[in-house]
């Protein structure tokens, strides 16, 4: 393998690899990876893929070559019992394997898609980690720990959470050639906070990128749904997962405002595993009997058909993001630049925000959020075209690239 850069080999968890890119994407940190493969397919730069795989039936660490015809894919398999230096070893005894079958002069730089196995990294290894956060210490100074216990589902996890977050970032100051990958001023912010030095923080445009659609596919359930009267507004909201995080309460609370007030108005909500129908089923409660008709609530869908939702209701629709704390949001800005009106809460821990202009945020509230989706309707700004433009300039992939690779450039 010739290149002129540094090589990389991704590291990410085995279950966030997809067979294919058209999966729903557990959670936003997939998306952001599997664009930075591209990036670094693109410029002939990707050394490899390790994939860990937790096993509580073992006691040391293995390593597993998994048959692939672009690069080297390595999974290995650990469990957190392990002694440290078994699974720092294993890392090491990877990135050489990739090394060496690639013919690697420099040692690459592996990237880590969250901090889990951080502290497992060979300090001599170059290394980058995006931190997506969200940072459950920030969150908790921003509502409180009730909230946090709602947000990540009991107060062990949270506890959890904290220990790991801190663990990560001691680590994470301690490897003096470990870099961040900043994708948003509320990321850095925290992490300058936390302790750690700006100079080791590169900022890098997020990788939204989107692909045309020209003959929008969807399920029979929502083309059906879809079919309407032209005066009709549709309000969407597609997530992962339907959590205190994602608040899609607020939505279906300001659209049953909204029909209450007779605006023509219907509801697409989308999010969680098929089989975990708890959430959804939360949700329809909260509708009055006379307007379930109006609302639609799936499963999270995947890859092709969100991106054909998107663009079956350009200039339709308006992408209502409720979320309130969001380390970036990919999601609503894959929305505006399929040219789905979109509107978000006018929040500094929602780094959204910070691509949208004023007319599109609304303060935290319901009423606000009523009265931002009724001066819409009434405006028709959801038909024009000046905010997929703005949204565009910001997020152009030449400029993903660009930054990635400026930042691999940097790495001594």
């Amino acid at each position: 393998m010739e290149t002129k850069n540094r090589a990389c080999i991704i590291c990410l968890n085995y279950k966030y690899f997809p067979d294919s890119n058209n999966v729903a994407n557990v959670v936003g940190a997939s998306s952001f990876t599997l664009n930075i493969i591209d990036c670094l397919q693109k410029y002939q730069t990707l050394g490899g893929i390790i994939l860990y795989k937790r096993d509580e039936t073992i006691q040391t660490p293995t390593i597993e070559a998994r048959p692939s015809a672009n690069c080297p894919v390595l999974i290995l398999h650990f469990n957190f019992g392990m002694e440290h230096a078994a699974v720092q070893t294993a890392i090491l005894s990877a990135v050489q394997t990739i090394k060496s079958k690639q013919q690697l002069t420099l040692d690459p730089i592996v990237y880590y898609q969250t901090d889990t196995l951080l502290k497992y990294h060979p300090t001599q290894i170059p290394s980058f980690i995006t931190h997506h956060g969200p940072f459950a210490r920030d969150f908790i100074e921003h509502y409180s720990l009730t909230g946090a216990v709602k947000a990540y589902g009991s107060k062990a996890k949270v506890e959890h959470l904290m220990t790991s977050q801190a663990e990560g970032l001691v680590s994470l100051k301690a490897q003096q050639n470990a870099y961040v990958l900043q994708h948003s001023r509320l990321q850095k912010d925290c992490l300058i906070e936390y302790g750690l030095a700006a100079s080791r923080i590169f900022k890098m445009v997020p990788p939204i990128i989107v692909p045309s659609v020209e003959t929008p596919k969807v399920r029979a359930e929502i083309a059906d749904f879809a079919e309407a009267d032209p005066a009709t507004l549709f309000l969407i909201s597609t997530v992962a997962r339907l959590d205190y995080f994602k608040n899609l309460d607020l939505l279906v609370e300001a659209a049953v405002a909204l029909r209450q007030q007779q605006l023509p108005v219907k509801v697409i909500i989308a999010g969680d595993a098929l089989e975990n129908e708890v959430n959804r089923h939360e949700l329809l409660k909260r509708i009055p009997a006379e307007f379930q008709a109006d609302f639609l609530i799936c499963e999270r869908l995947p890859k092709d058909e969100l991106y054909s939702l998107f663009a079956l209701m350009k200039q339709r629709a308006i992408f209502v993001c409720t979320s309130r704390y969001e380390t970036l949001a990919i999601t609503p800005l894959e929305a505006a630049l399929l040219g789905v009106y979109t509107i978000v809460p006018n929040l500094p821990q929602v780094e959204v925000a910070s691509y949208m202009g004023i007319e599109e945020k609304f303060t935290y509230s319901l009423a606000d959020l009523t009265a931002l989706l009724l001066d819409c309707y009434q405006t028709k700004l959801y038909q024009r075209d000046y905010q997929l433009v703005h949204v565009q300039q910001q997020l152009d992939k030449r400029l993903f690239e660009r930054s990635f690779m400026d930042a691999v450039a940097q790495v001594d």
